[in-house]
């Protein structure tokens, strides 16, 4: 694997096989590999992953908490370069914020501090009432 959505992949670290942090000299994210996320993802998360050619990809500002919140078992590995004292709560947080649409396809309600944040978001930069 040489490019991602972002450009040419300057650096990569597999979690698990089927599963990669790449970086580029823009930007990056998680890319997963359609047959891991079919056998580990549910629907809700891969839809939320930007197809690119055999990869669900999940850039790294938001995106990458989604699957990151449904692959528990890999969560020392994510986080090894962070000091994250409770994962689940810290990704719960993250999603609320930023894609809490995806905690409600799953029956899962967000976050009421941090859904805040996405409702004024949604409407400030998408003049969307959440």
């Amino acid at each position: 694997m040489d490019y991602s959505p972002w450009g040419a992949i300057q650096h990569s670290e597999e979690i698990t096989p089927g599963v990669r942090f790449v970086s580029t000299s823009r930007h990056g994210g998680i890319m997963i590999t359609k047959n891991f996320a079919e056998k580990h993802l549910t629907p809700a998360c891969r839809k939320h992953g930007l197809v690119y050619g055999d990869y669900y990809c999940y850039e790294e500002d938001c995106l990458w908490a989604i699957p990151a919140y449904e692959l528990p078992q890999y969560w020392r590995k994510i986080f090894s370069y962070m000091k994250v004292e409770n994962p689940e709560q810290y990704l719960y947080r993250t999603i609320s914020a930023w894609n809490a649409e995806y905690l409600l396809e799953r029956g899962i309600a967000p976050d009421p501090v941090s859904y805040q944040h996405y409702v004024q978001f949604m409407r400030e930069c998408y003049g969307k009432i959440v």
